[in-house]
């Protein structure tokens, strides 16, 4: 599977899904949201997932769907340097 991504600016980006099924999603993280959508709707975890600009001749970012929906992406100490961490699902407390 494959999702092209385009810049929207301010560290966005809008991804588009090269699927039978076009999703566009805008994102900071437009691999690791693409492979959590693709989870929920049904494909296989160990299914290869790559990122592409627009345009190249190469892929930007590769890994299997399972395990990059495990991951988001978090600024560390520094400024610029950014890190993986294990994705948490957000929830609202309702009480």
């Amino acid at each position: 599977m494959r999702i092209f991504i385009d810049t929207v600016g301010n560290g966005q980006f809008w991804a588009r899904l090269e699927d039978s099924k076009i999703y566009h999603l805008r994102s900071r993280q437009p691999l690791l949201d693409a492979a959590r959508q693709a989870l929920e709707d049904g494909h296989d975890p160990s299914e290869i997932i790559e990122m592409w600009q627009e345009g190249a001749s190469t892929w930007a970012l590769r890994s299997t769907i399972g395990q990059a929906a495990k991951l988001t992406v978090v600024e560390s100490g520094r400024p610029g340097t950014p890190r993986f961490q294990k994705w948490r699902a957000f929830t609202l407390d309702r009480k």
